[in-house]
């Protein structure tokens, strides 16, 4: 399932924004390529849902602290 997690032995894999932007970025640019109108408009579509997906991902919010590092004593 594209998008989707798997899960294998443990492992989740979770495409991430930078997949998603290539993925858009190429559908555009086929369908900018194509002559087929019907074509063009459903690739722009795919493109528009890619770009919704990466819009919806929630990023956390990066703390402006330096993570804590216990040292060794």
């Amino acid at each position: 399932m594209i998008g989707g997690d798997e899960f294998d032995r443990g492992v989740i894999t979770v495409l991430g924004r930078i997949y998603f932007a290539r993925q858009a970025s190429t559908l555009l640019r086929y369908a900018r390529s194509t002559n087929n109108p019907e074509l063009a408009a459903a690739l722009i579509e795919q493109a528009a849902n890619l770009k919704a997906r990466i819009d919806a991902v929630e990023r956390p919010m990066p703390s402006p602290y330096a993570p804590d590092v216990e040292t060794e004593s």
